[in-house]
């Protein structure tokens, strides 16, 4: 876990260093009477529900997504239910919460379940889950005590019905609600017409929750999402094929629906671990970087304008922060689309600095440095860092931790021997190499060597 620091003017380090408790924001129940439905939707393969005529799902805002995490790094997982509905309620995938098969018992608490967080925000919140596939509770089991209503129903029809009861029994704030049905079916028959038979089912089934819930006098977030696809025979699943990674996830509220991206790759397009995002946000509940799953994982950040900073993760990914509301906004790959031309380095990433009102600077881990385009987030160029870009500069090049834009003309460099540099900004010319101490720095000689992201955040 990394620890923020808050210094005066109010400036954002994050540490690799033991964990340390974050204390959590209670708010005395859920003031704003939003709901949260989450309908998973086990083994719906996205091509096959395409063909056919659903017009209760067709009333959902859509979007492709994948599952497995990402291939050949450490995010990579199978794409079997138990780590797919634990990712789901997670919001991270198996190398943070533990579970890669569905007997895995060992999940990582350190990364909370959608039921903890919520808790942890509203103590009075209501939530309940039902499953017709009990491991995802066993997944969870630390977890159940927190709930309502507990169930593992034996077939999709009994978890619709309670599901109806629930809800009009209860006011729940969050449910989760699972069914097999379509999963179960491709794995006995393969893809055809059982496989559409049962998909016109959950289709019914949907429509039918739908329209109960369209009778409550209360703002309804309802998501349909699946844990993974299938081989292309609609058989079975667990492998990284496109098919088998390819899921989606649909909502009842615009807002949720991301633009289409301009090319067809696969990790384009959302993850599943942005259920948990999507849910977080809606329900209000604060997700601040210290508390977040992503905290662990952050590379560099970059104050990119007085409202909004952006984080870059390790395994390629971007956070978009707003500093204002203290919350996550998005968190998305680095692609061609999202940032034009940085995807090669998206794993190199060691420092970003804020350069001017036109241009930003991402020092990479192997000696070299990007300008981008603020305008469009485009690289405009690749350089190493030499005695002609950066006099005085490649000797720490290898070493460079984090950075940040202290003034117009001035910015700092830290480095992971404890060293700062402070820059001259119009000249790209060092003025000062020193160790950080509690002359220059009070209280940050402690954690000089373990800062892994530096960031301006705001004038008090």
């Amino acid at each position: 876990m990394r620890t923020l620091i808050k210094l005066i003017p109010c400036i954002y380090l994050l540490l690799a260093i033991f964990p340390v408790d974050a204390i959590p924001v209670y708010v005395d129940g859920n003031e704003t009477n939003k709901k949260v439905l989450l309908i998973g939707l086990d083994g719906l393969q996205l091509e096959e529900l395409k063909k056919l005529d659903t017009p209760n799902i067709d009333k959902f805002f859509l979007n492709r997504s994948y599952a497995g995490g990402i291939l050949n790094t450490v995010s990579e997982q199978p794409t079997y239910s138990g780590p797919g509905w634990t990712s789901i309620l997670t919001g991270v995938w198996a190398n943070k919460h533990g579970i890669y098969s569905n007997f895995d018992t060992s999940r990582d608490n350190k990364f909370p379940s959608l039921f903890r967080r919520i808790f942890q925000a509203y103590p009075n919140a209501i939530m309940g889950s039902i499953s017709s596939w009990s491991p995802i509770h066993q997944f969870f089991h630390t977890d159940m005590a927190l709930l309502s209503y507990v169930s593992d129903a034996d077939t999709d029809a009994m978890v619709v019905q309670e599901t109806l009861q629930f809800i009009h029994n209860s006011a729940p704030d969050f449910t989760f609600i699972h069914l097999g049905n379509v999963d179960n079916t491709g794995h006995f028959f393969c893809f055809g017409e059982r496989y559409n038979r049962a998909i016109a089912t959950i289709d019914h089934q949907v429509g039918e929750i739908i329209e109960f819930i369209n009778n409550q006098k209360e703002d309804w977030l309802v998501i349909l999402v699946t844990d993974h696809g299938r081989k292309a025979n609609g058989c079975n699943h667990g492998g990284q094929t496109s098919s088998e990674k390819t899921a989606f996830i649909a909502t009842n509220k615009k807002q949720y629906q991301q633009p289409e991206p301009l090319d067809n790759d696969v990790y384009s397009y959302p993850a599943l671990t942005r259920v948990a995002d999507i849910i977080l946000d809606f329900l209000e509940v604060p997700v601040t970087l210290n508390k977040s799953a992503y905290a662990n994982k952050i590379n560099a950040v970059i104050n990119w304008s007085h409202s909004t900073a952006y984080f870059f993760l390790e395994d390629g990914k971007y956070i978009e922060y707003d500093k204002e509301a203290d919350h996550i906004l998005s968190i998305a790959n680095i692609d061609d689309h999202s940032w034009p031309g940085l995807a090669d380095y998206a794993t190199n990433i060691s420092a970003a600095i804020n350069w001017d009102d036109t241009r930003a600077i991402i020092f990479l881990d192997n000696g070299k440095y990007i300008t981008l385009n603020k305008a469009n987030r485009s690289v405009l160029a690749i350089e190493d860092i030499n005695e002609q870009t950066w006099p005085g500069l490649e000797k720490y090049a290898l070493r460079i931790n984090a950075a940040i834009d202290w003034s117009p003309n001035l910015a700092f460099i830290l480095l992971s021997s404890g060293q700062y540099i402070l820059l001259d900004k119009q000249q790209k010319q060092i003025l000062h190499v020193a160790y950080i101490d509690d002359v220059s720095s009070p209280g940050l000689k402690s954690y000089a060597r373990n800062i892994t992201a530096f960031s301006h955040w705001s004038e008090n």
